[in-house]
Order: C-alpha cells, then sequence, then structure tokens
C-alpha cells in the first residue's frame, strides 16, 4: 500500500480467517456491506485470499497480476469488481526474487486506479 502511494482514505484493508469456512463467511459478510457502494478493484494477498475471494482453487503462481472480473449481484445493484491477485508478503520475505514480480502486479493495480 506503501509503494503505491495510496492515501488511508483510499483504501480498505479486509482480514480473513485462516479457516476456510470462516474466511467464506467473512468474505460474503463483506460483500453484503459492499452492496451499493463503487468500489474500483480488490487486491488479495496470496492464493487463500484469491481463492476464498473469487470461489476457486488456482494456483496464484497461474493468475497472479491478472484482472479477474467479478460481478456482485446484491439486492440494492449489481457491482463489477477487478480483482487483482498477487503474492502474499510473507511469501515476498521466503523468496524475495518474486519482489519484481509483485512490483509489476502492483503496477497494474496502480494503472487500473490510475494512479502514477
Amino acid at each position: 500500500i506503501s509503494a503505491m502511494k495510496l492515501k488511508d482514505t483510499e483504501y480498505s484493508r479486509i482480514f480473513l480467517s485462516k479457516d476456510p469456512d470462516m474466511a467464506r463467511s467473512e468474505w460474503y459478510k463483506t460483500l453484503q456491506l459492499l452492496d451499493g457502494r463503487m468500489q474500483l478493484c480488490i487486491v488479495p494477498l496470496g492464493a487463500k485470499a484469491t481463492n476464498t475471494i473469487l470461489g476457486t482453487k488456482e494456483r496464484l503462481s497461474k493468475i497472479h497480476g491478472q484482472q479477474v472480473k467479478f460481478k456482485i449481484i446484491g439486492h440494492k445493484t449489481e457491482i463489477d469488481l477487478s480483482v487483482y491477485p498477487v503474492f502474499h508478503p510473507d511469501f515476498l520475505q521466503i523468496n524475495p526474487n518474486m519482489k519484481r514480480s509483485a512490483w509489476i502486479d502492483l503496477q497494474k493495480v496502480m494503472g487500473h486506479l490510475g494512479i502514477n
């Protein structure tokens, strides 16, 4: 977030439980809160968060940095979101050679948001 130079009012962080069932429940509650609000994109950190959000079982190495379209259909409106999966910061600590790849992925998010 700091590398992208986002202000506190320009993003929200959501922490999901490590338990897959609880994480899914927490994510669905978050979706209900988003209902009727405009959100630009979601950046899940790591495979678990990505798979919870997308409801898939993809290897992050296959989809990181790609824009995945996601639609939320709520009782007030439909929201089209862009999901940009990136590597978890803990993974980058273990594999520092992947930091360049993560930065390229974040630059795609920045391009989507119109951040230079």
